[in-house]
């Protein structure tokens, strides 16, 4: 065979060599785009189902929580919830050193303050981590560790001792709440931007009710997450009933036998919109009003989910650990500010 037919022949087999490649990965992509057209549809089905069972005969959702309040209140002004400012909501950080002289504050918890000298968050993040390693930051908007900047003059304050319910137990998920006792109190009667959160009573009505609150905390940005850069954010969410969310939860890797504490609550389950990840223990807060005002109660604290809406989020209700939060205060010789009302024991005025 001459030189010249070799190169040809040659030639052709590079030609069909990358034809037949070509057409393999053609192949294995339309393959691959038909899987994931597939998982779509499934994913959309799915979703579409667990709407259904949410909101099912289109329920309406309320605005605010109806409750007549037994003592006039001061109507929240607009600015008062808008996300720019963090009021109530406290971040507990944990100082990690990267370097010899050098530290990084971490996010370890989201929390809120319900006393100037208390916060309010979820157990599980908080457990077995050593005090000395943890502070707590109020009035913060957006972090950046390597640098102090920030819309507003934070705070910083040093933690005493944190709390548990004694039927706590990491390895269950149930009673996921803790009280942080500071060593000084945080200055609230002179920051615009500082401030408690109300508490609701032992039996508030909330959990059978669908009205939109809100949950706030800090918005990690995935590329900076281990700097642990992050931007206040509010995120509102809808109430779910108690008995619908353990129908949807059931579908999920839980099991058809899976039984949603009654120490819990659960909001969200919208398309497109879920709670703040990274953010164990951040507020959970409803609009409550009446004939006599308005103003904002702390009804749950984040606890766990599954970070893909439209789940909903699950939450410790707060009123289901009202006497112990009262207990815990009155050791501690401390009272709840007063919110301007006064609830009897089933949360609305007889």
């Amino acid at each position: 065979m001459s030189p010249s037919n070799k190169k040809v022949n040659l030639f052709v087999f590079v030609v069909t060599l990358f034809f037949v490649s070509s057409c393999f990965d053609l192949t294995r992509a339309a393959k691959a785009n038909s899987v994931s057209l597939a998982e779509a549809a499934e994913k959309q089905k799915q979703d579409a189902e667990i709407h259904k069972i949410l909101f099912e005969d289109n329920q309406s959702i309320q605005e605010c929580l109806n409750v007549t309040l037994r003592r006039k209140t001061p109507e929240v002004k607009k600015n008062d919830t808008k996300p720019d400012k963090p009021l109530w909501t406290v971040v507990i950080l944990r100082e990690e050193i990267i370097q010899k002289d050098k530290t990084l504050n971490i996010q370890q918890c989201t929390g809120s303050l319900i006393h100037p000298q208390v916060v309010l968050t979820a157990a599980h993040c908080l457990h077995n981590k050593p005090i000395a390693e943890l502070k707590v930051r109020a009035g913060e908007i957006n972090r950046r560790p390597d640098k102090n900047t920030t819309t507003f003059h934070h705070q910083e304050r040093h933690i005493e001792s944190i709390a548990y319910q004694k039927s706590y137990d990491p390895t269950k998920p149930k009673r996921d709440i803790a009280l942080v006792f500071l060593k000084t109190p945080f200055n609230v009667s002179s920051s615009t931007h500082i401030k408690t959160v109300c508490l609701p009573p032992t039996r508030f009505p909330v959990n059978a009710t669908y009205v939109r609150c809100f949950v706030t905390g800090w918005e990690k940005k995935s590329h900076h997450v281990k700097l642990g850069h992050a931007n206040f954010k509010k995120i509102d969410l809808p109430i779910i009933p108690n008995y619908r969310c353990q129908k949807v939860l059931r579908l999920t890797g839980l099991g058809e036998e899976f039984n949603l504490h009654k120490s819990f609550m659960c909001a969200g389950g919208e398309l497109e919109k879920s709670a703040l990840e990274g953010n164990g223990g951040a507020p959970l807060v409803c609009p409550v009003c009446g004939s006599s005002g308005k103003m904002q109660v702390q009804v749950g604290v984040m606890s766990w989910g599954f970070k893909a809406s439209p789940l909903p989020e699950v939450f410790t209700a707060v009123s289901s650990a009202r006497h112990w939060i009262m207990e815990e205060l009155q050791e501690k010789k401390l009272k709840l500010p007063n919110c301007g009302i006064k609830w009897n024991q089933d949360g609305v005025e007889p």
